[in-house]
């Protein structure tokens, strides 16, 4: 997967569909044709060699940045709280206050700095009497061990517009910072374009309809860089992160609620985006999961802590942020064109070819 910072996860999907067009031409030939013909044999040997040689360039890069990390460290909590939708948005709050993993009387450990809590794990403003048990749990924790917290709600305005919402707030319980969820997803958040789609209401399966925000935000981490949030969704689009990191994210983090999807293979999946989105960009990546699964992965996509799916549990470790962006970063699928652009030229003059 390597390979994804220079051409994004469109590179990889190319590797393996003509490694596969190299193998069924094979087939072919060998079914239908009565003598081999070496176009198609040098062909295979090429697209192999391509396979395994960027398979091996992969595992010698990731063995030399064993261990090797550069920028700001920050020490980070992540808090899966398992709860059910019925449990988070009709039922007190004091569901989401995790067991204490800290020594003494502390809720976390010593050297804890950041404390992350999934997607919409809160219905309205942290200061709303429905919230009452959370929010003097926060405000105790946040004061009495010098905390901040970063976590998922539900918001709205006097309009009644609501919004998936991540807020970062330091010790005092001031926010810092707001992302608005860019892409909800379409028919379980909001119905896209309903004038032209309205004949497709009965999918929706939305418990309320999310406005989509129009623009990126970052939310800056004093003394440390900024954060590019990916809510759910938003981390299986590469544009959205790379378009982060570009903007001068230091590090990435998703916050997803999978609950729905219980114990199956699904939050697995989720994770394996994140992975990908932080080769892609050379980031380090927290997946802040609900139920699970949530992880911390450094920027060669490598799993450096994770927890157990449908559990409710406290996970410690690590993050650095830096500014080392990739060339796919850079450039986007830049490498991606230029071999399209080849393969047409090449089009042209087959075509012309086979006119003569």
């Amino acid at each position: 997967m390597q390979i994804s910072k220079l051409t994004g996860v469109l590179g990889v999907s190319l590797i393996i569909v003509l490694f596969n067009l190299c193998v069924a031409e094979t087939i072919l030939y060998f079914v239908y044709q009565k003598s081999f013909k070496c176009q198609v044999f040098f062909s295979f040997i090429f697209i192999t060699l391509l396979v395994v040689l960027n398979a091996a360039s992969g595992y010698i890069y990731i063995k030399a940045k064993e261990g090797k990390y550069s920028g700001e460290k920050l020490n980070v909590a992540i808090v899966q709280t398992d709860i059910t939708f019925d449990d988070k948005f009709e039922t007190g709050t004091g569901v989401l206050i995790p067991d204490k993993t800290g020594e003494d009387s502390k809720y976390f450990r010593e050297g804890t700095d950041l404390v992350v809590f999934p997607e919409s794990v809160i219905w309205g403003d942290i200061e709303l009497e429905r919230n009452k048990a959370f929010y003097d749990w926060v405000k105790k924790t946040a004061k009495d061990e010098n905390l901040y917290f970063i976590m998922g709600q539900i918001l709205w305005n006097e309009n009644k517009n609501y919004y998936n919402t991540v807020q970062l707030y330091n010790p005092d319980l001031k926010i810092l910072g707001r992302y608005n969820k860019i892409h909800p997803l379409p028919c379980a958040e909001y119905m896209p374009y309903p004038n032209v789609l309205g004949f497709l209401s009965f999918m929706n399966i939305a418990k309320l309809n999310i406005t989509p925000a129009s623009q990126f935000i970052l939310i800056k981490y004093p003394g440390k860089g900024s954060i590019g949030i990916n809510i759910c969704f938003e981390s299986t689009l590469q544009i959205i992160s790379r378009t982060y990191r570009k903007m001068g994210a230091n590090v990435l983090m998703t916050l997803t609620d999978t609950a729905g999807f219980k114990d199956s293979i699904v939050a697995w999946q989720h994770l394996i985006f994140s992975r990908v989105r932080a080769i892609e960009n050379s980031s380090f990546m927290i997946q802040s999961g609900n139920n699970g699964i949530s992880a911390i992965v450094d920027p060669y996509g490598r799993i450096l802590a994770q927890t157990d799916l449908v559990k409710k549990e406290v996970l410690y470790g690590s993050i650095y942020f830096n500014n080392n962006k990739s060339f796919y970063t850079c450039n986007g699928e830049l490498l991606l064109y230029v071999y399209y652009g080849i393969v047409f030229i090449l089009l042209l003059f087959y075509l012309t070819k086979i006119k003569n």
